[in-house]
């Protein structure tokens, strides 16, 4: 599975954003492609605890799903209804402009990886998580996203 934390992963996850281009089309769900950057940029800032939710857990979902996730399961396509705070359609940041919601994204990532373990937040929806779980998620999260796009 893939990390952010990883060299190899996070270039290649550098790469697949900055080939979007503004007239991308999704091949599913609901967000354009701009949506999708400000989406992705909300859910590493949970990370961080720059936008904070209030928790949402439950046994299931800290220990069956959040382990499914960490080795490799993909959210089905289209299926799982995001956090209203991350949800650029309703109460998540919205894009602004095309190349600089780019660069902010990966602004973001960057930021992320230079963090202290210490920094890390709870996932609103998994629970307590490390540092190098995070990394997983979040390149999980945006390789979904990338795919929706074609990337």
């Amino acid at each position: 599975m893939g990390n952010i934390l990883k060299a190899k992963d996070l270039k290649e996850i550098k790469e697949r954003i900055s080939d979007l281009q503004r007239d991308d089309l999704p091949l599913w769900g609901k967000m354009n492609v701009g949506e999708m950057l400000s989406h992705t940029a909300d859910q590493i800032k949970l990370s961080t605890g720059e936008i904070t939710c209030q928790d949402q857990s439950t046994f299931k979902m800290r220990v069956i799903v959040k382990n499914l996730l960490l080795l490799g399961m993909k959210a089905p396509k289209g299926k799982v209804e995001t956090l209203a705070e991350i949800n650029p359609h309703k109460l998540g940041s919205k894009p602004v402009n095309f190349n600089p919601d780019q660069d902010y994204l990966i602004r973001k990532i960057d930021e992320f990886v230079c963090i202290d373990e210490s920094k890390v937040f709870p996932h609103p929806t998994f629970g307590k998580m490390t540092k190098k779980q995070w990394g997983k998620v979040i390149y999980a999260h945006l390789d979904h996203h990338l795919s929706q796009f074609g990337s």
